[in-house]
């Protein structure tokens, strides 16, 4: 498909720009404004799946941000009722393959969860919960171990126009309701087809950022081992090393030596013509500028510098609890996606089509003060609600077990004691 362009000629020379211009300044006229001629690039953005794998094993940063998320959304795990499915799920590892998933979904852009169950049919056929008699095995894989094949031409079915099966690199053939599906970061339908309807890469987006942090890191690093040079005095040196030859071979071995007695023995035997000093560079304002490459990540990942570089010394602030707020907000939507699909497909074998109650465990548990505060608080207005409605002890103990900070025996004898925390 062909680009309509920004600029176009006119029969009479002039140019015509589809944009804001101003004459008297010259911006966003041609010729005077060089940022009308700039056109976003995305040449050579791709990473390749095996240089992805290598940042993944090497690079801590992009190692961190494609776990820590997942690491914390499986942390607290789920609480049900129904302790034989948790049970299932330890035996197979499942909070451990869900975790894997994640991991490999934000490296590259997909990963799954195939459910090899003993039901009577072959992985191909489609799945049935109720006939599942024993799930084997839970295993993750990651896109490119995981080929897409057909479409689903139904359309009424709930996924219409997306892979009806998918192949792995054994040649075995899964129906799609056995594949558990993570896709990554979320693409524009154009381009999921270019990635065979899976998502995107989360280090290919932040890339730029964590180039630019390794970079900053380096280039500090540099500037620190060279912030103090000595300087060594040599009369004649510049007529010697012009000479060349063995001359200068003479006063390399010279500073040689003077660099390893230095060194070993903190101290220098010099020519009386010869005079040695350091000089120091200024290193003002250097870890205010990595602080700003730390915010950029920060900022472009989700993820808080708390998160991403460690605990500050001076412990939490207000700030930083809002920011670990958002970020445990991104967590709660990674939960709420794939994973919540997920664990409901793992129940419904395992119960053979029923799913039984669970939920997601709260990701940062208050302290004991503050749990404290908020049972007073709750307990505080519920005595004030029955007295004036004069509820009796039963339908107070109900009420304040209502409230997740409360358990109290539902025949509770009398309603002395029921509100003291």
């Amino acid at each position: 498909m062909s680009e309509k362009p920004r600029i176009r000629a006119n029969a009479d020379g002039t140019y015509r720009l589809d944009a804001w211009a101003n004459v008297a300044s010259g911006a966003g006229m041609p010729g005077y404004d060089k940022s009308v001629y700039d056109r976003f690039g995305f040449a050579g953005s791709r990473i390749d799946w095996q240089t992805l794998s290598m940042m993944y094993r090497y690079d801590w940063l992009a190692r961190k941000i494609c776990d820590r998320p997942a690491l914390d959304a499986v942390r607290r795990w789920i609480t049900t009722e129904d302790k034989a499915a948790l049970d299932e799920m330890e035996r197979l590892r499942f909070k451990k393959r869900v975790k894997q998933a994640i991991s490999w979904s934000r490296l590259y852009g997909g990963a799954a969860i195939l459910l090899i169950v003993d039901d009577g049919l072959t992985p191909s056929d489609p799945l049935d919960p109720s006939r599942v008699r024993r799930i084997i095995d839970t295993p993750a894989v990651d896109r490119h171990h995981l080929q897409p094949t057909g479409e689903i031409v139904d359309v009424y079915a709930v996924r219409y126009g997306e892979p009806e099966y998918y192949q792995t690199n054994n040649g075995t053939l899964f129906h799609h309701s056995r594949v558990l599906q993570f896709r990554g970061a979320d693409l524009t339908d154009d381009q999921a087809a270019t990635e065979s309807m899976w998502g995107g890469s989360y280090i290919e987006l932040y890339k730029d950022a964590v180039k630019s942090f390794h970079a900053s890191m380096q280039d500090a690093r540099h500037i620190m081992t060279e912030s103090s040079v000595g300087i060594v005095k040599i009369p004649g040196l510049t007529t010697s090393v012009a000479a060349g030859g063995k001359i200068f071979d003479a006063i390399q071995r010279r500073l040689d030596q003077f660099n390893l007695s230095k060194s070993l023995y903190r101290v220098a035997a010099m020519d009386a013509e010869e005079e040695f000093d350091y000089r120091q560079r200024q290193l003002t304002g250097l870890s205010e500028l990595l602080d700003r490459f730390m915010t950029q990540v920060a900022g472009a990942t989700d993820m808080p510098e708390l998160v991403l570089f460690g605990t500050t010394p001076g412990g939490l602030n207000a700030s930083q609890e809002e920011q670990l707020a958002v970020y445990y907000d991104m967590v709660r939507s990674i939960q709420e996606d794939d994973m919540m699909a997920a664990i409901d497909a793992f129940m419904a074998c395992f119960r053979r089509g029923d799913i039984p109650d669970w939920d997601y465990r709260p990701l940062m548990e208050p302290s004991d003060q503050a749990k404290a505060e908020i049972r007073q608080k709750e307990a505080n207005a519920i005595a004030q609600v029955a007295q004036y409605l004069a509820l009796p002890p039963e339908d107070i103990v109900r009420h304040l077990n209502r409230t997740g900070h409360f358990d109290l025996p539902d025949d509770y004898p009398d309603a002395d004691g029921i509100l003291d925390v």
